[in-house]
């Protein structure tokens, strides 16, 4: 996995024309409870990876978003 691809799909999560690995996630518009239930199904769907909504806590940027998968795929 890139973080252009976890980047994609979070432009289709948020519905925005583009999505930078240093933008902060709760800074998008559409960053609400249902967004975060999009980005885990997209997490299970595309890397099985199954987290609950409290992990994504600690993930700002998209770049920490992508760093926190890479590490849950190695485990």
């Amino acid at each position: 996995m890139s973080v252009e691809f976890l980047a994609e799909q979070l432009v289709e999560i948020f519905e925005v024309d583009q999505v930078q690995p240093l933008d902060t996630l709760r800074d998008f518009e559409l960053w609400d409870s249902l967004s975060v239930i999009s980005l885990i199904a997209v997490l299970d769907e595309h890397f099985g990876i199954n987290i609950e909504a409290t992990e994504l806590a600690e993930v700002i940027t998209v770049a920490d978003l992508y760093s926190f998968v890479e590490q849950r795929r190695t485990k």
